[in-house]
């Protein structure tokens, strides 16, 4: 009888994690980008930063206010690890003075924690462009 329960046992395991090397926990396969984000219009290109720790270079940092004060706009790259080293990448884009930033953050590549694509607008930003983007006090937003 024993013997027999561990068998059932066995069994049931194998069964159930015969898929974790593909599709169990830390195997998530990345989310396919929505259509807005690949569809979207070319901006002059401000770079790639890959923050670990330190500030964004002064000369990204100035590519996409230069690019929102003169209407040119801009687009900036920021790459953050997550703690077990998945990147996180955020899209900045910036168009003019009157336009609201547009934010794209793929979270797609982290396997433990929230999967996929979120997609926002703000009236303002923080001017250093932080990996982890969020849209100041909702009173400072026009829209809102």
């Amino acid at each position: 009888m024993l013997i027999g329960s561990i068998s059932i046992l066995a069994i049931f395991a194998v069964w159930y994690g015969w898929n974790w090397p593909t599709a169990g926990p830390g195997r998530r396969k990345p989310a396919p980008p929505p259509t807005s984000f690949t569809q979207r219009i070319a901006l002059p290109d401000c770079g790639t930063h890959r923050y670990v720790r330190e500030d964004l270079p002064a000369a990204q940092r100035d590519c996409m206010n230069n690019g929102r004060a003169s209407g040119l706009g801009g687009e900036l790259t920021v790459v953050q690890p997550t703690f077990e080293g998945d990147p996180i990448t955020t899209y900045y884009r910036v168009f003019s003075t009157d336009r609201r930033v547009e934010i794209f953050t793929d979270a797609s590549a982290d396997r433990f924690g929230n999967a996929g694509w979120s997609h926002f607008y703000c009236w303002a930003v923080p001017l250093n462009y932080p990996p982890d983007p969020s849209c100041v006090s909702p009173t400072d937003q026009p829209d809102r």
